[in-house]
C-alpha cells in the first residue's frame, strides 16, 4: 500500500526522523536505496506503508492520522483509459478485430 501525505507533510515527517536516524540508516531499515529516501523527502514519490510503520516504530513517533492509503497500482485503471483514448485520437481505429483475433490464435 502507498501512503499519501498532504503537501509538505511527508518532508516534515522524514525531517523529524533524521535526528534519530541518518538517511543511510533509514534506507537500511526500510531495505531501500538512499536515493528513494531522498526522493520521498523531496515528495517526488509516495511512501510505502511498511516503511512508514518501521520509521514510526524505530523513532517512537505516532502513525500520522491525516494520511490517505491507496493500494499498489491504484493508478492503472485511469492511466490505461487515458492511454487508450490518446491512441484512438492519434490513430483512429485499432484495426480489424477479426484479423487481430486470428493472428492471436496463430501466435
Amino acid at each position: 500500500m502507498r501512503v499519501f501525505f498532504s503537501k509538505g507533510a511527508q518532508r516534515e515527517f522524514i525531517d523529524k526522523a533524521i535526528p534519530h536516524l541518518s538517511i543511510k540508516e533509514i534506507s537500511k531499515l526500510c531495505n531501500l536505496s538512499e536515493r528513494t529516501i531522498r526522493d520521498w523527502r523531496r515528495e517526488k514519490f509516495s511512501m510505502e506503508l511498511g516503511a512508514l510503520r518501521k520509521l514510526c516504530r524505530k523513532t517512537g513517533t505516532l502513525f500520522p492520522s491525516d494520511v490517505k492509503l491507496k493500494k499498489d497500482y491504484w493508478y492503472v485503471a485511469h492511466s490505461s483509459s487515458v492511454g487508450g483514448l490518446a491512441m484512438w485520437k492519434k490513430y483512429g481505429s485499432i484495426g480489424d478485430p477479426e484479423y487481430r483475433k486470428k493472428k492471436w490464435y496463430e501466435w
